[in-house]
């Protein structure tokens, strides 16, 4: 480097080039510092991110400094005022229709069938035609009020559930599960419907479940 006197002395003066690449070395330096946070973010209310970062470091012929460029793409769940689709819409009111069903069956039980309750366990008992539920709902017969009430008391969680859209998924296996169980239990052509029911079911759920957020 060229040296100039100063009172006596020499003084190293440094080249304008060497200046700016080391300030281009620092600016660089912080920018990856900062970008660095933003590629590494993942929040949980975006559903997918497409996060691209491009820093541009650009120096013209007039010495200008570095000049960041960046670009961002991402894709959010919809707004809470945009409507669903309607296909969507008719998973929900689908669940919400089976929901209706069950917490009305629970409102009978608990009302009505519990009153007649020993005849009704009689009657399922004689009509069972799978060999292991006859004895069993012969056993059942003695505490047949509490069985009715506690079959309430399941149709009524279940209907809650599909009702108020929670758990939604899950509600309709146990509904599906239910009206199942019971046709080994109920005479012909008093279990097709229970069987009709359960595909029914089952056709929400999966309808619910390809519609639900991700």
């Amino acid at each position: 480097m060229p040296a100039e006197p100063d009172g006596g002395h020499h003084r190293a003066r440094p080249d304008a080039p060497d200046v700016r690449a080391g300030l281009l070395v620092m600016m660089a330096a912080a920018v990856e510092r900062a970008v660095r946070p933003v590629l590494e973010w993942d929040p949980p209310a975006v559903d997918e991110q497409a996060l691209a970062v491009v820093v541009v470091v650009r120096r013209s012929g007039r010495g200008e400094g570095p000049v960041m460029k960046s670009t961002a793409r991402r894709r959010t769940r919809p707004s809470p005022g945009v409507p669903p689709p309607a296909s969507r819409r008719a998973g929900v009111w689908a669940g919400r229709a089976v929901g209706l069903y069950f917490t009305g069956a629970a409102v009978l039980n608990a009302v009505h069938t519990v009153r007649v309750a020993h005849r009704t366990m009689a009657w399922f008992r004689d009509s069972a035609w799978l060999p292991p539920y006859r004895p069993v709902l012969g056993a059942l017969e003695r505490i047949a009020p509490a069985v009715v009430l506690g079959t309430a008391a399941f149709e009524a969680v279940v209907g809650y559930h599909l009702l108020r859209g929670r758990r939604v998924a899950g509600a309709l296996r146990w509904a599906q599960a239910w009206a199942l169980g019971l046709c080994p239990a109920l005479p012909w052509p008093y279990w097709v419907p229970n069987a009709v029911s359960a595909a029914v079911f089952e056709a929400v759920r999966r309808d619910v479940t390809r519609h639900r957020p991700a």
